[in-house]
């Protein structure tokens, strides 16, 4: 406590920085097997596609990689968009956090594999068709979300930047979703 606040007791303490902490980057196993939980997806679509809906199978396994695009692409205007907005935190944390969501995201897609081949071989091919494509779509949502919350997280606040960091993040969010559903669209 500072002598000054010792003499005066109605003498308001400034406010402390926000504790920052530094995000550990994922492993290049973890990356690898990401990067397989999504392949597998992708494959357990084409594999299991009924032989007249085979242009479409592949459109969903397609649909899976316009999500590491839209994450690499938009890393610069993170840095950029982090130190213009002088925001608190280390900028170099936001590659680390999106790389943990391509991670969690790799490994929720793994997880959904059997799920896949369950309904692939007991069901109907319009059901599996069907849910290849709403699957598709919540893991690049689930991935998306989980950059989001990642990147908040990384970046400390006090009371005078709430609002500018979410709306940093928002704003985010909304950039990569877009270049995601528009290169899916062109897909």
């Amino acid at each position: 406590m500072p002598a000054a606040a010792l003499l005066n007791p109605n003498a308001v303490a400034p406010e402390a920085p926000p504790q920052t902490t530094t995000l550990a980057l994922p492993s290049a196993l973890s990356v690898l097997g990401a990067t397989g939980g999504y392949a597998a997806f992708g494959l357990a679509t084409i594999a299991f596609a009924a032989p007249d809906t085979y242009g479409h199978a592949v459109s969903f396994a397609a649909f899976v990689a316009p999500l590491p695009i839209a994450l690499v692409s938009t890393q610069v205007t993170l840095a950029v968009g982090h130190q213009w907005l002088r925001l608190d935190g280390r900028a170099e944390d936001l590659p680390r956090a999106a790389a943990q969501a391509w991670v969690g995201g790799g490994r929720l897609a793994l997880g959904l594999v059997p799920l896949l081949i369950w309904f692939a071989t007991t069901g109907d091919p319009v059901i599996f068709q069907t849910l290849c494509t709403v699957l598709s779509a919540a893991l690049g949502a689930a991935t998306l979300v989980g950059a989001g919350g990642r990147m908040r997280e990384a970046m400390p606040t006090h009371a005078g930047n709430v609002a500018q960091t979410d709306l940093f993040v928002a704003s985010w969010f909304v950039l990569t979703g877009a270049i995601f559903l528009l290169l899916c669209h062109q897909l």
